[in-house]
């Protein structure tokens, strides 16, 4: 493949929340813009309306899925008054505890 090629990936994806979508970009380091129904970084977008995440991988695209999972973990942990405990075996997996009043 010449190295002037940009790749791309379409992946159609539930329903994201364009905001927690930015927040967890924000968390991985990248700066989105939103505009309209479209959050867009450099060549790579999510459309709220057609649910299609463009990215330059399906590498990245998991990475994106997964991040966006764990913010709303915390988030929702947090609004619920849970503690979350990091599984030192599998990063993707939690042990929420209740904190008591």
């Amino acid at each position: 493949m010449p190295c002037h090629t940009i790749t791309s990936v379409k992946v159609v994806v539930k329903a994201m929340k364009l905001d927690q979508l930015q927040r967890t970009l924000e968390s991985m380091g990248i700066l989105a813009t939103l505009n309209g129904n479209v959050l867009s970084w450099g060549t790579q977008s999510y459309n709220k309306l057609t649910n299609e995440l463009r990215v330059t991988s399906q590498t990245r695209a998991q990475e994106i899925v997964q991040n966006y999972g764990k913010t709303g973990v915390k988030e929702l942990a947090k609004k619920f008054g849970y503690s979350i405990q990091s599984n030192p075996t599998n990063e993707n997996k939690f042990v929420l505890v209740k904190r008591s009043v």
